[in-house]
């Protein structure tokens, strides 16, 4: 619209006072007037002083390449050839949805003004608004969307006030340039689709009252409505939209609290999401506290630097989960913090390339420090026994369970300078370790699992109970079992009585325990109920090499009462196996 005539100067008080009131500052009454239009209907507008226009016209486009531009904030900004500006004949005038130049801008010289009122990107304008660093009231609404049906009233409206405020007439017609813009968009509506996705049945009609209520039209038809959009709601573009908005008008709080039956979707949950829910699950039982740093280190590989780190010294994309926990680890000991109990589910980076994208691969792991006080101090107990790498192991095993409810979990003794190497079907996946760490003399060891969660493509999606740290789960006769099921049968208590054998045995350093216990467990058939170690010895009457250890053997059968001698042939038989296959004999004294 062209404005000519106009007298440039102080705004009258009213518009002071409602330019004020929003936490602007009046300039002129015509700047005043846009943003009055600004902030009183959402819409932006800019006023150009006609005279400054070279050739008295204006042209949308991109920059050119160098091309520059001062802003009405005085800042001389380098344009590039991504950015929409609007221009004149010569150069540009102003950054489009953004900020105006200051070469045209409304003075009290000017006399004929040039109202431009436009619908422009939001994607394009927060683009843009990044690039050069720059947040404006504009750029704020633009990116938000604006209601492009409304313009030609609302420059209507905007005409009429400046004339009434800063005098002058409209020279000729409005110019209306640009695609027609249907000013309204129709979506179907489907009763049984609310009720689906909201879990209760609302009439038809009743979502159509609510709807009018707030500016949609409502055509009903057989089985469903046609709902027309007014051109202001920008973010109601589908069906779930509209349904949110039926939940927001009817009442958060007329919906049952009961958990129901059913769910809106058909497509199952991702088995990597459900895992992870089971493991913060399984951690949180166990007494932890999450944690969720930024993946970000003070060392590792040039191929994982971060070209713009958020800090000096974390400027590394992390390789392990323990690396970010040791460091927070080390923070609460700084704040004399002894007891440490923390867990993440988070990223980990390898300078391996991804084939798609070529940024670093990148896996989902759990990472767990545990270190001090095993429980809170009590009266019957001032100072309770710190965590010991045992304690991380059978926590290692119940995350390594809740991850992966249906494989064959296993704690083996590591070679690598670990204590343990968790494996999921006899496949590595994690680690048990003593965590080295920038501590005090007062703090007790650190003990850190890792966990890969992507180990097993196969991974169940059904919940798993995992014992706590110290708690060991019961017994079945067997070192380990593939789970035909994802819960936990019902098994009466036996009737006949068990009969205990305690058996100390002299076995080499080379021989782990877990060795010899699955060797015991192969050879004591299925009458051992359960097999617990509960002694290891070294000192006078055991030979250099050698340890002493008491494992405690339970029998029972299920049906009769056991006979000594049936008993006394089973532990023969498997001290002869030790014998002859680990060179493991009895100890007589």
């Amino acid at each position: 619209a062209h404005i000519t005539g106009v007298t440039v100067g102080p705004s009258p008080a009213w518009l002071v006072e409602r330019i004020e009131a929003v936490g602007g500052r009046s300039i002129n009454n015509v700047v005043d007037a846009t943003n009055y239009m600004l902030h009183g209907f959402g819409h932006p507008m800019h006023a150009f002083d006609l005279a400054k226009l070279d050739g008295r016209q204006i042209v949308v486009r991109r920059a050119r390449p160098g091309e520059n531009l001062v802003t009405l904030d005085g800042v001389d900004r380098h344009l590039d050839e991504k950015t929409m500006v609007i221009a004149d004949g010569a150069r540009a005038q102003a950054i489009a949805g953004v900020i105006g130049g200051r070469t045209s801008e409304v003075t009290e010289a000017t006399a004929d003004i040039f109202l431009e009122v436009a619908a422009f990107d939001a994607a394009g304008v927060r683009a843009t608004r990044r690039r050069l660093g720059i947040s404006t009231d504009a750029s704020y609404r633009f990116e938000r969307g604006v209601d492009s049906s409304a313009m030609s009233g609302l420059i209507e409206y905007a005409t009429d006030l400046i004339i009434a405020i800063a005098g002058g007439r409209l020279a000729g017609d409005i110019i209306d340039v640009g695609a027609s813009i249907p000013p309204f968009r129709a979506i179907t509506l489907r009763p049984a689709r609310v009720a689906q996705i909201l879990g209760v049945n609302i009439p038809a009609d009743v979502i159509a009252s609510h709807l009018s209520t707030v500016g949609f039209t409502v055509d009903m038809r057989a089985g469903a409505m046609t709902v027309t959009v007014p051109g202001y709601r920008a973010d109601v573009v589908g069906e779930v939209d509209l349904v949110e908005e039926v939940a927001r008008l009817y009442g958060y709080s007329e919906f049952p609290s009961d958990i129901r039956p059913f769910r809106p979707g058909t497509v199952p949950d991702a088995p990597l999401d459900l895992a992870t829910d089971r493991v913060r699950t399984a951690a949180l039982a166990a007494g932890l506290f999450e944690a969720r740093p930024m993946p970000f280190v003070r060392t590792g590989d040039d191929i994982l630097r971060v070209r713009n780190p958020l800090a000096d010294d974390e400027a590394f994309l992390r390789t392990s989960v323990l690396e970010s926990l040791a460091s927070r680890a080390e923070y609460n000991l700084a704040h004399m913090q002894r007891n440490v109990r923390l867990f993440e589910v988070g990223t980990v980076f390898s300078a391996e390339r991804d084939p798609h994208t070529g940024a670093p691969a990148e896996r989902l792991r759990v990472g767990a420090v545990v270190m001090g006080e095993r429980r809170p101090a009590h009266f019957t107990e001032p100072r309770p026994p710190v965590f010991d790498e045992w304690d991380a192991k059978a926590l290692g095993l119940a995350l390594a369970r809740a991850a992966y409810p249906v494989s064959i979990i296993d704690a083996v003794p590591a070679s690598d300078g670990d204590l343990w190497t968790l494996t999921v079907d006899a496949v590595k996946a994690g680690s048990v370790a003593l965590l080295p760490l920038d501590a005090p003399v007062w703090a007790s060891a650190a003990f850190g699992i890792e966990i890969d969660l992507e180990s097993n493509p196969q991974v169940a999606p059904a919940p798993s109970v995992s014992p706590a740290p110290g708690h060991a789960a019961p017994q079945t006769g067997t070192v380990r079992e593939t789970p035909v099921a994802t819960f936990r049968r019902y098994s009466p208590i036996p009737a006949n009585p068990a009969m205990q054998v305690d058996l100390a045995l002299i076995v080499p350093d080379s021989v782990a325990a877990a060795t010899v216990e699955t060797h015991i467990r192969q050879q004591a058939g299925e009458l051992l109920e359960s097999l617990v170690l509960f002694d290891e010895f070294r000192g006078p009457g055991v030979q250099s090499g050698n340890r002493s250890i008491a494992w405690a053997l339970t029998f029972r059968h299920r049906e009769r009462t056991l006979r000594d001698r049936e008993i006394e042939g089973r532990i023969a038989k498997i001290l002869k196996s030790l014998e002859t296959a680990l060179g493991i004999r009895q100890r007589t004294s």
